[in-house]
């Protein structure tokens, strides 16, 4: 039973070397291949830092509250701007986007 078992471990020791030296060689052959895309990670890789820097979550909720505080400001410039020409009609009096609209007289 001692030769068996004598037998069976230096079996297991031969596979073993040999599987480890065939896990090496493979790396080692994995690791000669040029790479076709290392010029693409490394922009990336350089981009990275900067995209995260942009889109972190702060700046991202600083440009939804700017937007959300514009509209309401520009809905009340448009329906101020609709009231008036629905009142006094288009052409009675030329606006601008700075012209204020109460310096305006009309005469009916």
């Amino acid at each position: 039973m001692t030769e068996v078992q004598k037998l069976k471990d230096d079996l297991s020791l031969i596979y073993t070397k040999n599987e480890m030296k065939r896990v090496t060689d493979i790396l080692d052959i994995v690791n000669k291949i040029p790479c076709c895309h290392c010029g693409h990670k490394i922009r990336l890789a350089l981009i990275s830092p900067v995209v995260h820097k942009m889109f972190n979550k702060r700046n991202v909720l600083i440009a939804l509250g700017a937007v959300l505080g514009v509209i309401p400001i520009l809905t009340a410039y448009l329906t101020r701007r609709y009231n008036h020409n629905q009142s006094h009609g288009s052409s009675a009096c030329v606006s601008s986007f700075f012209y204020t609209l109460t310096d305006c007289e009309v005469v009916f």
